[in-house]
């Protein structure tokens, strides 16, 4: 497996795995719309045969601000969120923070296991079902 930048042939699996993971996916304009902004760093995680396995969005201004991480079900627990966030983390060594649902106990254990700390308690942060977020932060001390 290798991470790899997005590549603009990487947005249509991208769309795909978001209708299959996400309860509020971003569509393929939005992932397009990502893709051009100045401050965004994307991500992909590629297999030993070539297939797409994952991605993940950031946005690199003060801090990195994680917006988007998704490994497809057949990839998880092999270490691909975990090479993604590592490349991320090694590309951009500033503090790197993200939301997460707090129903989302699996991404959080993740996210705790690679050194992210809880920072707050966001009320209504989501929608599609409504649901409160934590913030979640990983000093640039223990970045790459």
């Amino acid at each position: 497996m290798r991470v790899v930048p997005f590549l603009p042939c990487h947005t249509e699996y991208a769309a795909k795995a978001e209708e299959l993971l996400f309860p509020d996916p971003w569509s393929r304009d939005g992932i397009e719309n990502e893709l051009e902004k100045a401050s965004s760093v994307s991500l992909a995680v590629i297999d030993d045969e070539g297939h797409f396995a994952g991605y993940l969005f950031a946005s690199d201004e003060d801090c990195v601000y994680i917006e988007k991480i998704g490994v497809l079900p057949e990839y998880r627990r092999k270490g691909c969120g975990t090479a993604l966030i590592d490349a991320l983390c090694s590309r951009c060594p500033q503090d790197a923070v993200l939301d997460v649902r707090v129903s989302n106990t699996s991404a959080i254990a993740f996210y705790e296991r690679l050194g992210f700390e809880r920072l707050a308690l966001r009320k209504r942060f989501y929608s599609s079902p409504a649901e409160d977020g934590y913030t979640y932060i990983r000093r640039k001390d223990q970045n790459g």
